[in-house]
């Protein structure tokens, strides 16, 4: 019992720390000399996992199968059908999916395997456009769940499959429902919110969530500074646009968010030597933007503004050359 126990312990640390070599040397000796062990039974669904991960379906399929049928632990089965239902839908065997994550529902309906084959099987429905398929299944588990995580993402889902529909004020409804415990159903309320109009209702809740989660990715500050621009709110405008291009692990292959920046500038003169700066990075970091013209032409506006017309005269000659 205690070379098992500390069989199984060890393997669960390789797993973490992710050497898999190690790991199925460990998983070996649990097989060899403990084969009708409950450990045995979840040391194949890591063989499957393995498998799965190195594309070798057809032998994690044979495996999942052999163990959702043989072991007596109803949770570890689910968690085969999951993996099962999940090879099929990578063959684009819909049907099969779909019955086999049902069985995993039905399996063990208070493990977290049953509880992802549901979801699972929401995401094919809302895919297929089968959206009042979709929130039928949800809504009776929100109905049978007591836990406030799960009804969280259930909702979120409902609300997926609402915006699948185009009824954006549903979605809207069940996203803010669940938006008091996902950041996931923040950002689909704040999306949500931009694509009915209400510009006003998206913006306040990016900036919330900026303020509270200030390491979600750039899009959130993207977003922010496109409808504080398009809203005439200027100045957040600029200092999200200065955030977003300050940051280094944001992609702008052509430069656009320079642009959109500069646009902000307009040509007043106070704006030179910031408009020139601008230009030169699209310039010499962008080649071939199209938004460099623009950035340029600015420029030139400026310098004609501020009366230094052989500065302008550089700047449009140089559009008219390129």
């Amino acid at each position: 019992v205690f070379a098992l126990k500390g069989l199984s312990k060890a393997l669960s640390i390789y797993e973490i720390v992710q050497d898999t070599s190690k790991a199925e040397s460990a998983s070996e000796i649990i097989l060899d000399k403990f084969p009708t062990s409950p450990a045995a039974d979840q040391v194949r669904l890591s063989k499957a996992l393995w498998l799965i991960a190195r594309e070798d379906t057809e032998k994690a399929k044979s495996l999942l199968i052999r163990l959702s049928a043989q072991t007596s632990i109803d949770s570890l089965s689910a968690s085969a059908l999951l993996e099962l239902g999940r090879i099929y839908l990578s063959e684009l065997n819909w049907e099969k999916a779909i019955s086999t994550w049902s069985e995993a529902m039905y399996k063990d309906r208070r493990s977290t395997a049953s509880f992802r084959a549901r979801l699972e099987i929401a995401d094919l429905y809302i895919y297929q456009g089968l959206t009042s398929d979709a929130i039928e299944l949800l809504t009776a588990q929100i109905e049978k769940s007591s836990e406030v995580s799960k009804i969280a993402v259930l909702k979120i889902k409902i609300g997926d499959a609402y915006y699948r529909q185009g009824d954006f004020n549903s979605a809207l409804q069940y996203y803010k429902l669940g938006a008091e415990h996902l950041l996931d159903a923040r950002l689909k309320f704040a999306w949500t919110s931009e694509m009915i109009g209400d510009m006003s209702s998206a913006l306040t809740e990016y900036l919330e969530i900026d303020r509270e989660s200030p390491e979600t990715n750039s899009i959130v500050k993207i977003r922010i500074a496109e409808i504080a621009q398009k809203t005439g709110k200027s100045e957040i405008a600029k200092h999200y646009w200065l955030k977003v291009i300050s940051d280094p692990t944001q992609v702008d292959s052509m430069g656009q968010y320079y642009w959109k920046f500069s646009q902000l500038l307009g040509n007043h003169p106070a704006n030179l030597v910031l408009l020139d700066s601008l230009s030169q990075i699209i310039r010499n970091q962008y080649p071939g933007s199209p938004y460099t013209d623009d950035i340029v032409y600015a420029s030139a506006l400026a310098y004609q503004q501020k009366d230094q017309h052989e500065s302008a005269i550089n700047r449009y000659q140089e559009l008219i050359d390129n």
